[in-house]
Parts: structure tokens; sequence; C-alpha cells
């Protein structure tokens, strides 16, 4: 087992020498980036083929978990955040 406190210092570290926190510090992070251009296009990869796999066996691509109505792409859970967060967004966007 890992202890989270201890690797998120340890990518606050990285980040803050301007290196990667995902490689160990190999490759540098474009300003406003967390991650190396190739670290980042890797778990851009990673996610799609999770979403495809997770749609083919009709889960939920975003979460994984089963859907409950077969007419929506995602589980209720996930529609309900995205709901809330498109409305905060919305809010915000009024604020200004």
């Amino acid at each position: 087992m890992y202890d989270i406190e201890r690797v998120r210092a340890n990518a606050a570290y990285y980040l803050s020498r301007g290196n990667c926190p995902r490689c160990g510090g190999a490759n540098p992070v474009e300003p406003g980036f967390k991650r190396c251009r190739p670290c980042a296009i890797r778990e851009s990869e990673e996610r799609k083929r999770r979403r495809k796999r997770y749609a083919e066996q009709g889960r939920c691509p975003s979460c994984g978990r089963p859907r409950d109505d077969d007419s929506y792409k995602t589980c209720s859970i996930c529609r309900a955040n995205s709901k809330a967060q498109h409305e905060a967004m919305k809010q915000q966007r009024q604020e200004k």
C-alpha cells in the first residue's frame, strides 16, 4: 500500500520544480499543465481505451458502473454529476 500524503507531496515537489510527477521528473511540464506532453498523451490514450471497453461491456463509459437505464450512455450518478457541474458553470457565467 502507498501513503497518499507522500504521493501528493512528491507530486507537488516535482511540479514546483517544473518537472512531470508521473514520469519521475524526466520531462519538463509546460506552463499551465500538470503533466509532460508524453505522459498527457499516454493518459489520454488510456482513458479512450477504458471508455471504449466500458461502452462495449454496456457499462457507463465515465465511471464503469452498470447503467441503470439503457436509453442513456451514462449511469444516473454521472448524469447527475454532469448536470450539477453544468449548472454551476452556468451560474458562474451569469455572475460575471
